[in-house]
């Protein structure tokens, strides 16, 4: 595959995430899960253009804020242990979800103490990198 195609695919598989986001999704159960998890009371469109020039370090970074706001629910026993967010490999196969997710809002649902915003963009900028295990 030429480089050309592979850039193709990628901006083709991001631009199919934003889609999604924007579409909105539901939990496993069918309900709606949107949140509102920013600090204000709507969902900020705040997706990143691009990677940034020092993407977020997923064991300094990442990690850390996967386990302060998804892993009460994203691991065994959790009502969404179907999804787990326990470790990078478990992370990145979801990677197209969570970024569909957390970026319309819907992640965490409205039960569960919202991201802050540093973590947001944390997982927003990781995401949009493409995951990348650093």
């Amino acid at each position: 595959m030429t480089r050309g195609v592979a850039i193709a695919r990628a901006v083709a598989t991001f631009t199919g995430a934003v889609f999604l986001a924007l579409a909105g999704c539901t939990s496993s159960d069918g309900s709606s899960t949107s949140s509102g998890s920013t600090s204000g009371s709507t969902c900020l469109d705040d997706l990143p253009g691009a990677c940034p020039s020092t993407p977020p370090s997923y064991a300094k970074d990442v990690a850390p804020a996967i386990q302060a706001s998804c892993t009460p629910c994203h691991a065994p026993g959790g009502r969404e242990s179907s999804r787990l967010l326990t470790d990078y490999a478990s992370a990145f196969a979801n990677r197209g979800p969570s970024l569909n997710q957390i970026h319309a809002c819907r992640m965490p649902p409205r039960d569960a103490p919202p991201l802050s915003d540093a973590n947001r963009k944390i997982l927003l900028d990781w995401l949009v990198c493409g995951a990348p295990n650093n």
